[in-house]
């Protein structure tokens, strides 16, 4: 059997407070609950850093990929605050 299902994607928004001056995020900080039928293989969120320079709302996209290489994507907003 072949699995061509990509994983279902969903996101919640997070809210992160720079210490010295930079914060990081994971893909679990804004995964609200994704699956796929056979498993989620890999999470990635990109960007996952944030700095002075980015401070406000930003939108970050959670991307997974089950162990059959089939892969989704979907955004979701970091509102990065200053310390």
């Amino acid at each position: 059997m072949t699995d061509n299902e990509a994983p279902v994607a969903r996101t919640k928004p997070v809210t992160v407070t720079l210490s010295l001056g930079t914060a990081t995020i994971t893909a679990a900080d804004v995964d609200n609950g994704s699956s796929d039928n056979c498993g989620i293989a890999t999470r990635r969120v990109s960007p996952s850093s944030f700095s002075c320079a980015t401070l406000g709302a930003r939108i970050v996209t959670l991307t997974l990929t089950d162990a059959q290489g089939n892969a989704t994507s979907a955004t979701a907003t970091v509102t990065v605050l200053g310390s």
